[in-house]
């Protein structure tokens, strides 16, 4: 008898534990009809994990999560019809209930209910941006409205289609200026925190890719601001890249090498495999293209052994690469330098994935390309490799 009680206070001890880890999310929406699923992703670098996931019932939705992390951030997404393809911030600990209202689809503005420091400041964020963010998720919602339309379409009426598309892939833009101006004054006023930091990094890797960004010089100064210690830490190294891009390789240049690791951790240099043909291939766990190339890659990396050195240059954090990647099935060389998209990557320009660099036996650049389709690989490499 004194066993059973003791092995039953212990398990309801365990049980009792178990449920102070668990973060549960309970979520009430107006505006949007029952049968919508709600998707929590977890963030693991380059990848997005889908951690939990309810349909919506009679308005209300529930997600339970043990956190990674003490706070730790996940995003709240939806991918049914007539949502934006957007992702709400959600901060999660151990044994917190966190409530989220909503009154339409736009989720990257539902309201968050928490007392966890972060969410709270990501709240006041959200109120600050909330007249052009909420223009802009209806943008997005109905660009992708147009996306879904565009698979069942006609000739006819793809035409119509594509100009929709083109209207609000330009507003959505436009709009984004707007919300990246508003953001800048906010964060003007506001001390540095993580919120802070991901709203620079955020806008500093947006920034890049348009041309003439007008609020380049706030932006500067904004990093100006970042005390040594955050520059050296990864993230600060990735916000370095965005805003003072390396050189980037161009065709008949000589491959830009650095330090990589093999999984066992022993360091190599692309310098190292000169001599033969060079095909460079930088992809992510979480990218499926990159993993629908690996058949082929494997095929042509063994009927060219000979002539051709293939290599995989992987962009996730290190922990997760040398867990994951053995069962993918990788037979050639697959290295990582630990840095992401901050490492040797931004030399090479990569801004899609997967993303290939083929060099001559001397390490010239020859011919690089974006994405993946079937026969691809095959027919770049024999074009080059003689």
């Amino acid at each position: 008898m004194k066993r059973t009680i003791i092995a039953l206070t212990a398990l309801l001890w365990t049980l009792g534990a178990s449920a102070q880890e668990t973060c549960i999310i309970r979520g009430e929406l107006h505006g949007v009809p029952d049968g919508a699923i709600l998707i929590l992703l977890r963030h693991e670098g380059q990848i997005m994990q889908r951690v939990a996931q309810d349909t919506l019932r009679n308005g209300r939705f529930m997600l339970r999560v043990t956190p990674a992390a003490s706070p730790e951030k996940l995003g709240l997404a939806s991918m049914s019809d007539g949502f934006p393809n957007s992702i709400l911030d959600v901060w999660t600990a151990p044994g917190k209930e966190i409530a989220i209202a909503g009154h339409d689809k736009l989720l990257r503005i539902w309201t968050v209910e928490s007392d966890i420091p972060e969410q709270q400041e990501t709240n006041l964020y959200i109120e600050a941006i909330r007249e052009y963010e909420s223009q802009r998720q209806e943008s997005m919602a109905a660009y992708m409205t147009w996306i879904k339309k565009l698979a069942t379409a006609n000739e006819e009426e793809r035409k119509t289609i594509r100009d929709s598309l083109d209207h609000y892939r330009n507003q959505s833009a436009s709009l984004q200026i707007l919300v990246d101006r508003e953001t800048i004054q906010w964060m003007e006023q506001r001390p540095i925190t993580t919120i802070w930091m991901n709203m620079l990094e955020e806008m500093s890797r947006y920034s890049q890719y348009i041309e003439e960004y007008p609020y380049r010089s706030e932006l500067l100064s904004l990093h100006q601001r970042l005390p040594a210690e955050e520059r050296s830490t990864e993230q600060g190294q990735r916000m370095a890249v965005h805003l003072f891009p390396p050189e980037v390789l161009e065709l008949g240049d000589e491959l830009t090498d650095g330090e990589l690791f093999d999984p066992s951790g022993t360091t190599h240099r692309l310098s190292e495999y000169k001599g033969k043909y060079l095909l460079i291939d930088f992809w992510t766990l979480g990218c499926a293209p990159c993993r629908k190339a690996l058949p082929e890659m494997k095929e042509v990396s063994t009927r060219q052994k000979d002539n051709l050195t293939m290599i995989s240059i992987n962009l996730d954090p290190l922990h997760i690469w040398k867990e994951q990647a053995p069962s993918i099935g990788i037979t050639w060389t697959d290295l990582n330098d630990g840095k992401g998209t901050a490492g040797i990557a931004a030399s090479y320009g990569v801004d899609a994935y997967p993303c290939y660099f083929l060099f001559s036996p001397e390490g010239r650049l020859l011919h690089s390309w974006r994405g993946y389709a079937d026969g691809i690989i095959t027919t770049k490499v024999n074009e080059w490799v003689k």
